[in-house]
């Protein structure tokens, strides 16, 4: 029962100070001023240039090789956040098979204050785990073959 006041409660505040309204508009239709409205708690007023966007796409791209630097197909990748190394801790954020040319590909959803992401491929013989860092949006890393 608390919880589920505390929810309706904060809900109807947020509604209050013009965050429940479409597109960013504050109760009288107009954008959001720079202070927060009369009557609106400050903390949790919510400026007109917020950007509201907690993740961001990323394009991965794995290319996995054997000890001879040949594409090797159908090995399972799946990525991860960079979080933490410790296994089980880490989010999935998706997950993969290597095709004919030993590339897999693959769209992610990572929290945006996050970057670099995790790769795992299901494999032995070389290299099978790396924290990638996103340029631009992508992620692109080698696993498995001849390492120095």
């Amino acid at each position: 029962m608390t919880r589920k006041f505390l929810w309706m409660a904060g809900a109807a505040v947020l509604v209050g100070c013009g965050a429940g309204e479409s597109g960013g508009l504050g109760p009288s239709g107009e954008p959001p001023a720079d202070e927060p409205p009369e009557g609106c708690l400050a903390s949790v007023w919510v400026p007109g240039d917020f950007d509201f966007a907690m993740v961001r796409e990323v394009e991965v791209e794995v290319l996995v090789r054997d000890l001879d630097g040949q594409p090797r197909p159908g090995i399972p990748v799946w990525v991860t956040d960079a979080v933490s190394d410790m296994p089980g801790f880490q989010t999935r954020l998706g997950a993969g098979v290597t095709g004919e040319d030993g590339r897999a590909v693959m769209s992610v959803l990572l929290p945006a204050d996050q970057g670099a992401v995790q790769v795992v491929g299901a494999f032995m013989g070389g290299p099978n785990v790396a924290v990638v860092p996103v340029v631009n949006n992508r992620a692109v890393i080698a696993l498995g073959g001849e390492q120095p």
